[in-house]
């Protein structure tokens, strides 16, 4: 399928746009630290754009982006998943993959999750993890 998308906004440290078959992705900057205020923002913006419809979220931080504990927290509670029917981050290199792997299995996301290094094997995996979750409702 061609990656064709339709942009949605950008804010201060993200950026958002939808691909035609549904799957929201968010882009995080290079060179960060995200907080629990930069959470809310990109929530908010979700959630103005999105309303209370669920999507497969694809999640790209970039090099050296660094999130604090809270915004981890908030990222990964009923409100950060608001909007996500299931998730992959995708990260720049196979230790940071272990790192988040690790994460999950100890916190435990409340939506289906995957870490990958390749943007392309992520929507691959989001593609087919969305038709399956379609195919049982």
């Amino acid at each position: 399928m061609e990656n064709k998308f339709i942009f949605i906004e950008e804010c201060r440290f993200f950026k958002v746009y939808q691909y035609l078959d549904k799957i929201v992705c968010i882009e995080i900057k290079d060179h960060i630290e995200i907080t629990e205020l930069d959470i809310e923002d990109l929530l908010n913006l979700l959630q103005k754009n999105l309303g209370e419809n669920k999507y497969p979220t694809l999640i790209i931080m970039n090099e050296f982006t660094n999130l604090t504990k809270e915004a981890k927290d908030l990222s990964a509670s009923e409100r950060g998943t608001k909007n996500s029917d299931c998730e992959v981050m995708i990260v720049n290199n196979f230790g940071n993959q272990l790192i988040y792997k690790m994460y999950m299995l100890l916190s435990k996301p409340r939506v289906l999750t995957n870490v990958f290094t390749s943007k392309e094997d992520g929507l691959k995996w989001l593609r087919k993890n969305n038709k399956a979750s379609k195919n049982l409702s």
